[in-house]
């Protein structure tokens, strides 16, 4: 975060978006930033994020669209979510962009 909030302060790089990854979380940073990094590995301390998933990106048309899809959630051993077959049935059966309810708009843009 360091590097980009130095970054934002050059010249022409005020609006620069960003996705990052490796903090074994997925997570939203307002709407100008991203981490995505936990798309198979969670753990069993309390307070780790438990998800696993993964952020779908379309730029088609005037929109800049940000769909997260938890995969599978394990919740610290309670309410566990699996949704692979079900993101992996649509998918194959609708397209992912047909998909979209199925996951977390993270950030929609039109210009």
């Amino acid at each position: 975060m360091i590097f980009i909030n130095l970054l934002k302060k050059q010249q022409g790089c005020e609006n620069i978006k960003f996705i990052m990854a490796h903090y074994h979380s997925n997570k939203k940073y307002n709407s100008k930033g991203f981490q995505i990094a936990q798309a198979g590995a969670w753990g069993n301390v309390k307070g780790q994020n438990t998800d696993s998933g993964f952020l779908y990106l379309d730029t088609t048309g005037d929109t800049e669209t940000i769909t997260y899809f938890v995969i599978y959630d394990k919740n610290d051993g309670t309410n566990e979510i699996d949704n692979a077959n079900k993101l992996k049935e649509c998918f194959e059966e609708n397209g992912i962009g047909n998909c979209l309810y199925l996951g977390t708009n993270w950030l929609n843009i039109k210009h």
